[in-house]
């Protein structure tokens, strides 16, 4: 019978803060600030969040669903700006443009969006986090880039490295793209499995089937 004892840290963070005093007693500093460095940049960073797919394919929907409002506009024409979602400890909630420290109300946004100049820089919408509790998260929409361009292994990489989690989104009234399977495969060999959703963008969100499959288990898990 073995009397080895069985140890089970339920708080990772917690048993981080109790042991360090020990390393400082015994002079170790030095071999803990690494490992508490790392633990504190994961728990401070933002979850990355990443849905990518072709033109009209439902992206916009579905972050729309997720966040349970209409927060980013959704139209028949496709858009190739980029959006990103931005939770805020703060609670404030507003838009801005790439590069902008200022906030602009919501209320300007459909005059903006509108205009003539709507495509020309990311947006990023400022929300209260109410999508991952405790933890702040970065969703992005981003277009998936076409295969038969010259840099899209170099693009793929770039997105797949930006990204924790990644939701490919397919629409299931059209054929399998090429660009989606090479995306696909791209994940696959950079080591993140992506969340395929399959979409039906024919007609309006709640009445459409959505169907989310994980492909680390090639096995559908849910359907809205």
């Amino acid at each position: 019978m073995s009397t080895e004892p069985n140890i089970v840290i339920l708080d990772i963070g917690k048993f981080i803060a109790d042991v360090r005093p020990l390393f400082d007693e015994m002079g170790a500093t030095k071999l803990f600030d690494p490992l508490y460095g790392m633990y504190k940049s994961f728990k401070e960073s933002a979850v990355r969040i990443t849905v990518i797919g072709g033109g009209n394919c439902g992206k916009s929907r579905l972050i729309n669903h997720l966040l349970g409002q209409n927060l980013l506009p959704v139209a028949s024409i496709p858009s190739v700006a980029e959006m990103t979602v931005l939770s805020q400890p703060d609670g404030s909630s507003g838009w801005s443009l790439e590069g902008e420290s200022k906030i602009r109300p919501m209320e300007q946004f459909p005059t903006y969006w509108n205009g003539p100049a709507a495509s020309s820089k990311p947006i990023n919408f400022h929300i209260q986090n109410a999508l991952i509790e405790n933890k702040p998260f970065r969703l992005a929409e981003r277009l998936l880039p076409s295969s038969e361009s010259p840099d899209c292994e170099k693009r793929f990489r770039q997105l797949i490295y930006s990204s924790d989690v990644v939701l490919l989104v397919m629409d299931a009234h059209a054929a399998l793209r090429r660009d989606e399977v090479r995306f696909f495969q791209a994940c696959m060999l950079y080591g993140i499995a992506p969340i395929i959703v399959l979409a039906n963008s024919l007609q309006p969100f709640m009445e459409s089937a959505y169907t989310i499959s994980s492909c680390a288990q090639l096995s559908f898990c849910k359907t809205f």
